[in-house]
């Protein structure tokens, strides 16, 4: 479960809990990644339960408690579809756009 306390939608101070559900390929099980994430954070001694759940590193390596750039997130997932041959212009905003479209013919 996750609390959206704030970001494009939630200004107001105000919170929407969501849930995400298990898939059962542990390959593509969204859950487990972030399961082993918060153990491997946990291991680190980082603190997750405030601030941001993805935190960008410094120049010298060190874990920041910040917002991570879009650039950053879009020059990611340029690189990871270009490594699996699978890129054709896709940006983050494309795959929000795409979800949308998804969960509604899936309602």
């Amino acid at each position: 479960m996750f609390i959206h306390v704030w970001g494009k939608s939630l200004r107001d101070g105000s919170a929407n809990l969501f849930g995400i559900r298990r898939h059962s390929d542990l390959s593509l099980c969204s859950v487990k990644a972030l399961e082993l994430y918060i153990a491997i954070s946990s291991a680190l001694s980082l603190d997750l339960l405030s601030g941001y759940l993805f935190r960008p590193l410094s120049s010298s390596g060190k874990i920041q408690n910040k917002q991570i750039a879009n650039s950053t997130l879009q020059s990611r997932l340029r690189s990871y579809l270009q490594e699996a041959k699978i890129y054709n212009g896709e940006t983050l905003h494309s795959f929000r756009t795409g979800l949308a479209i998804t969960l509604a013919l899936s309602g």
